[in-house]
């Protein structure tokens, strides 16, 4: 089985002693997902160690050009989703936990859910993109429905209790979007399968509990 292994850089370093330090930035930029790149050990290695080379514009570009090529293989995705890809995603939702004991959340509109979570135009369009499958996702989710009465209790258990745990690590507004997309996606490694997981989210943020707090 094949097991892809990566590491968060910081491209302004969150140490004094550590690469590309910046001491005008706040411990919470430091960390913030626009301050990491996701590298294998090897190049985290190389980056921190030639910092000539690897500045933080040059980091910063990297990671751009990264993020524009893979968001342009999503939206690709996005276009394929169907039953097919969604039919891959049944056995591993089917392993979310039972539902929290805490379920006196109040159900919001999708725009009150961004603007309350602070979501930003990366999101935002992570959210419109699903949203196109919002029809066909409830279609499945009730065939489901109708063999397995539990199933759909069961995957909004599961988002839910992983926003949840991930609110009291204290991620917030797009880090925890991105959490929650890492969250449904693992294990996938085809892009049209990890869009109708993504999908799945969406739908979980429109229709359920999930990202109400």
């Amino acid at each position: 089985m094949a097991l892809m292994v990566g590491e968060a850089t910081h491209i302004a370093g969150r140490r004094p002693d550590s690469a590309r330090h910046d001491p005008n930035m706040s411990d919470p930029e430091r960390d913030h997902f626009d301050n990491l790149l996701y590298v294998c050990a090897n190049c985290h290695k190389i980056v921190d160690q030639d910092v000539d080379t690897y500045s933080v514009e040059r980091l910063r570009k990297i990671k751009a050009k990264h993020e524009a090529t893979v968001q342009t293989g999503m939206d690709a995705a996005f276009a394929t989703v169907g039953i097919p890809e969604l039919e891959k995603l049944v056995e591993q939702f089917s392993l979310f936990p039972p539902a929290p004991a805490d379920s006196s959340l109040v159900l919001l509109p999708p725009e009150a859910k961004i603007r309350r979570n602070d979501l930003g135009p990366h999101s935002r369009h992570m959210i419109t993109a699903g949203l196109v499958h919002s029809a066909t996702i409830r279609r499945f989710v009730s065939t489901l429905e109708s063999e397995d009465p539990d199933w759909p209790h069961r995957l909004k258990a599961g988002f839910v209790t992983e926003y949840l745990r991930l609110r009291q690590e204290g991620q917030r507004g797009d880090d925890l979007f991105d959490a929650m997309c890492a969250f449904c996606t693992r294990g996938f490694r085809r892009l049209s399968t990890q869009a109708a997981a993504i999908s799945v989210l969406v739908y979980m943020f429109e229709a359920c509990e999930v990202f109400e707090r």
